[in-house]
């Protein structure tokens, strides 16, 4: 669980960077006549670049979420088994499913927060590289028309620097989400002497 997370952070980190790498790979390329790549063509290779990036991404993403599915699982059947231990009237075996419960839901809500995080990254990357696809596309019949080209040129430059802005503005909040450290008291679970005597009460009522 841990392994995915890592690697989906370093993977959304990367598909970041990709998208901001785009002015300093134009500036060093050249067309086969000798000048700059134009923003359109410079658009249609990040594109490509980047639907890569995010196919691999939501690749990661599916596999965490079968992991997130399979914590909530666990979560119920420790639930499930303390249940039945109380009914039982076995306190140690009660004790250990609710303390089993809590560290697993624990494991559950950090992935959890995680995952949030990540999604929101690459659905707002999606979001910005839709927009850019739809730009290069409006803009390439235009080509043939000299009096247009500039002008379609520069929109789609205007599109790869808003898209650039924004995806800064992700790169940085990742940046501060790794450098906070996460409260431990925020999610503290309730104390299992507690959770057991809830559980106790709510058993000992009547179906």
């Amino acid at each position: 669980m841990e392994d995915l997370l890592k690697k989906l952070n370093v993977l959304v980190k990367a598909t970041l960077n990709d998208a901001l790498t785009g002015d300093s790979r134009r500036n060093k390329l050249v067309s086969p006549s000798g000048t700059k790549p134009s923003a359109i063509q410079e658009g249609n290779q990040q594109i490509a670049q980047l639907r890569q990036r995010i196919k691999e991404t939501l690749a990661f993403e599916d596999e965490l979420q079968k992991q997130i599915q399979s914590l909530q699982a666990e979560v119920a059947d420790w639930d499930d088994q303390a249940d039945t231990a109380v009914k039982d009237g076995d306190d140690a075996k009660a004790h250990y499913a609710v303390e089993q419960m809590q560290r697993a839901q624990e494991r559950l809500t950090m992935v959890q927060s995680d995952f949030a995080a990540h999604e929101r990254v690459t659905q707002e990357l999606i979001y910005h590289v839709n927009t850019l696809e739809a730009a290069v596309e409006a803009a390439t019949p235009k080509q043939n028309d000299s009096d247009t080209t500039a002008g379609a040129d520069e929109k789609v430059s205007g599109v790869l620097r808003d898209m650039r802005v924004k995806v800064l503005e992700l790169r940085d909040q990742i940046a501060a989400r790794d450098e906070i450290a996460p409260e431990p008291t925020e999610a503290r679970p309730e104390p299992v002497e507690d959770d057991l005597a809830k559980r106790r009460q709510r058993l000992a009522k009547p179906e």
